[in-house]
């Protein structure tokens, strides 16, 4: 008798048919966010800013399991990143982008004596303008049944080395509630998952397949917080 255990188990792929573009997709959380759209179904762009190496791994990955993927360079600290990374990603989907997926950021933890002004503008140009500009680019191929999604890592109220990156996280979170009303008459959905600083990249995959599927369409302007209970009230302390 055949161990049931042992009989592969066919899952409905929730994201199949849809494309998706993962900003900082070369590693970390990026990484994660790709594998696990990939698996739900997604064609995935995975975007980095000339991890070559990585990101030729992280497609392949994607191919090995039967998975649609492929890579899309640009730099989002420079002025004109968000535009070139916008071409690049609407030359390959053409008139619909199914998911957007933000994942890079600078982090960058510095004593507040040490993080100088252009180490603050890298931030929030990476983590903020970037984002703002890159939907201002594909805003034209996000339709009803988009959505747009922030991976944010929550940052310790009292971590001073973490001041400059809570600040543009604090930006993000207020951006994304602005484009969730302004994006809202389209059908496009925007949230947020905000991802305690004690979980792991493959922590998010189950809530960020939930975001970006039909089961979450009719969550908008939603934060969605990923970790421990007990971890954050430590942090709280």
């Amino acid at each position: 008798m055949t161990n049931p255990q042992q009989i592969p188990v066919s899952r409905p792929q929730k994201l199949f048919g849809k494309t998706a573009l993962v900003t900082g997709a070369d590693g970390g959380f990026g990484r994660a966010s790709a594998l696990a759209l990939a698996r739900a179904g997604a064609q995935v762009l995975v975007h980095h800013a000339g991890a070559e190496i990585e990101t030729c791994a992280v497609v392949e990955q994607i191919r090995q399991g039967g998975g649609r993927a492929q890579k899309i360079c640009a730099e989002l600290r420079s002025p004109d990143g968000a535009r070139e990374l916008a071409i690049k990603a609407r030359e390959v989907v053409g008139c619909r982008l199914g998911l957007l997926v933000f994942t890079a950021a600078i982090p960058q933890p510095m004593a507040m004596h040490e993080l100088a002004v252009d180490d603050f503008n890298d931030q929030v140009a990476a983590n903020v303008r970037a984002p703002m500009f890159l939907i201002r680019h594909l805003q034209p191929i996000l339709c009803s049944g988009s959505s747009i999604q922030w991976v944010s890592r929550k940052s310790c109220p009292s971590d001073a080395s973490m001041m400059g990156y809570a600040a543009t996280q604090g930006a993000l979170e207020a951006l994304a509630q602005v484009f969730s009303r302004t994006l809202g008459s389209k059908g496009v959905r925007v949230n947020t998952l905000s991802v305690d600083r004690a979980a792991m990249p493959d922590d998010i995959a189950a809530a960020l397949v939930f975001l970006a599927s039909d089961d979450a369409r009719w969550m908008t302007g939603s934060v969605l917080r990923v970790g421990s209970g007990k971890r954050r009230r430590v942090c709280e302390l």
